[in-house]
């Protein structure tokens, strides 16, 4: 598939294991940019870009063309930041691999709409390992029980506290614009 332009998309929707094709990120990028992100990925159901050197996920860098993407690991990149809109089409109750990156902040105009696609019962969000400072930023995830719950029990902020025993009352006290 690598240098044919993705002209095989087609047939890889459906059950597509990252592990019997390999998607290569720079293939995705330049389709993404040319706007023909959402007809390459069609009705994917998982997406592996870890170990890929990704530096930053753009806006509408991973697009399907309806909620059918229930699994997406970007782990193990250099991901320091990821815009707006960077990632839809996630199904409910979705894996996202996010971990071992860069990333130190959860901007809510960044992050809110992953969040909400994923929901819960079963939305898992795993960013272990990633140098997360848990400050005012991040109030409107530990104010919401729903976006906390996301969380893996492996995700912990810089200073080592597990983000899903990050206190909300501290967050209500300590952050005037929540």
């Amino acid at each position: 598939m690598v240098g044919t332009g993705l002209k095989s998309a087609p047939a890889l929707t459906g059950a597509w294991r990252a592990a019997r094709r390999r998607l290569t990120c720079q293939t995705l990028v330049s389709k993404a940019s040319s706007g023909a992100s959402s007809r390459i990925l069609g009705q994917l159901h998982e997406l592996d870009l870890s170990n890929n050197d990704l530096k930053e996920l753009e806006e509408a860098a991973i697009v399907t063309a309806k909620p059918s993407l229930t699994y997406l690991d970007v782990s193990r990149n250099e991901i320091s930041s990821i815009s707006h809109d960077s990632i839809v089409g996630l199904a409910t109750q979705s894996y996202s691999g996010d971990g071992e990156n860069k990333i130190t902040q959860f901007t809510q105009k960044s992050w809110q709409h992953i969040f909400d696609q994923l929901q819960q019962p079963y939305g898992i969000i795993n960013l272990a390992e990633n140098p997360l400072v848990c400050g005012c930023d991040m109030a409107w995830i530990v104010l919401n029980k729903t976006y906390l719950a996301l969380f893996t029990d492996t995700t912990t902020c810089a200073s080592g506290e597990r983000v899903i025993f990050l206190d909300p009352n501290i967050f209500t006290l300590m952050c005037p614009h929540v």
